[in-house]
Protein backbone atom coordinates (compact mmCIF):
# COMPACT_ATOMS: atom_id res chain seq x y z
CA UNK A 1 0.00 0.00 0.00
CA UNK A 2 1.17 3.86 -0.85
CA UNK A 3 0.04 6.86 -1.60
CA UNK A 4 1.73 9.89 -2.54
CA UNK A 5 1.03 13.65 -1.59
CA UNK A 6 1.31 17.12 -3.53
CA UNK A 7 2.08 19.50 -0.81
CA UNK A 8 1.84 22.35 -2.97
CA UNK A 9 -2.15 21.26 -3.84
CA UNK A 10 -2.29 19.52 -0.23
CA UNK A 11 -3.92 16.63 -2.45
CA UNK A 12 -3.08 12.61 -2.02
CA UNK A 13 -2.51 11.01 -5.74
CA UNK A 14 -3.64 7.99 -5.70
CA UNK A 15 -3.81 7.51 -9.73
CA UNK A 16 -0.04 7.95 -10.05
CA UNK A 17 1.34 5.14 -8.42
CA UNK A 18 3.62 2.47 -9.71
CA UNK A 19 5.85 -0.68 -8.35
CA UNK A 20 8.84 -1.84 -9.14
CA UNK A 21 11.21 -4.45 -8.08
CA UNK A 22 14.50 -4.18 -8.41
CA UNK A 23 15.18 -7.55 -9.74
CA UNK A 24 11.52 -8.90 -11.41
CA UNK A 25 10.94 -5.15 -13.05
CA UNK A 26 6.98 -3.67 -12.93
CA UNK A 27 4.67 -4.60 -10.26
CA UNK A 28 1.60 -2.85 -11.09
CA UNK A 29 -0.08 0.31 -10.18
CA UNK A 30 -2.20 2.13 -8.22
CA UNK A 31 -2.56 2.63 -4.27
CA UNK A 32 -2.46 -1.15 -3.42
CA UNK A 33 -0.74 -4.35 -5.30
CA UNK A 34 -0.47 -7.92 -4.29
CA UNK A 35 2.26 -9.91 -5.67
CA UNK A 36 2.86 -13.20 -5.86
CA UNK A 37 6.05 -15.59 -7.34
CA UNK A 38 8.69 -12.98 -6.64
CA UNK A 39 12.27 -14.44 -7.61
CA UNK A 40 14.30 -15.41 -4.49
CA UNK A 41 16.69 -12.96 -3.43
CA UNK A 42 16.70 -9.56 -1.96
CA UNK A 43 14.46 -6.94 -3.97
CA UNK A 44 14.38 -2.80 -3.60
CA UNK A 45 10.46 -2.26 -3.62
CA UNK A 46 10.05 1.38 -5.46
CA UNK A 47 7.14 3.02 -4.97
CA UNK A 48 7.21 5.92 -7.50
CA UNK A 49 4.11 8.66 -7.48
CA UNK A 50 3.08 11.65 -9.28
CA UNK A 51 2.62 13.02 -12.68
CA UNK A 52 5.47 13.44 -15.41
CA UNK A 53 7.47 16.02 -14.52
CA UNK A 54 6.62 15.56 -10.85
CA UNK A 55 7.33 12.24 -9.25
CA UNK A 56 8.74 10.91 -5.75
CA UNK A 57 9.78 7.75 -4.97
CA UNK A 58 10.41 5.41 -1.77
CA UNK A 59 11.67 2.31 -1.43
CA UNK A 60 12.24 -0.54 1.04
CA UNK A 61 14.23 -3.74 0.84
CA UNK A 62 12.87 -7.21 1.41
CA UNK A 63 14.46 -10.94 1.15
CA UNK A 64 12.40 -13.15 -0.58
CA UNK A 65 13.26 -16.98 0.59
Amino acid sequence: RGQGWYLEEREPEYDQLKWASSVDGPLGSGAMVEVSGLSPGAHTITLTAGREGRTGTTTVTIQIG
